[in-house]
This record gives C-alpha cells, structure tokens and sequence, in this order.
C-alpha cells in the first residue's frame, strides 16, 4: 500500500468514527504529529501501528486495501 492509499484509508475511517487526530494519537500512543504525517501520507506507518490504529478505529487491518499489492516475480535459477 503507498502512503498515499493508507492516509486516505486513515483519514475516512477517522473521520467516520468522529475522532480527532489528537484522540487517535492519543489512543495509539502516537503523537499528534506522528497522526498528522500518517493521514497526510508523510511518513510510513510500522506494522504495529497499522495494528493500533485499525483496533481504536474498531476496524481489521484488511480494512486498509492495497489492490497495487503484488507477490514478487517468481525467480528463476541459474544453472551452473
């Protein structure tokens, strides 16, 4: 997932669970800036806050798609 698709995930779930950005930091021991930069697609959020986020958010971590995400070519070896 870019940045990108996850700030705009962020943004409407938090949005619809009527939360600030301060309660979200708040809630998933973030700061206020950290929350900022994750929903203005800034910076790249750990696994872990991806998890802490989904779960104040009452949501599953499926809930933050990532349709460009493929598995990597299949690599082929060379014979010696």
């Amino acid at each position: 997932m870019s940045t990108d698709d996850f700030a705009l995930w962020l943004a409407a779930f938090r949005e619809r669970a009527g939360m600030s950005q301060t309660t979200l930091a708040k809630l998933t021991d973030l700061t206020i800036q950290d929350a900022s930069q994750l929903e203005a697609g800034e910076s790249v959020p750990s696994w872990t806050a991806v998890q802490l986020i989904a779960k104040a958010l009452g949501r599953s971590c499926v809930s933050f798609p990532n349709p460009s995400l493929k598995l990597p070519a299949k690599k082929t070896r060379q014979r010696k």
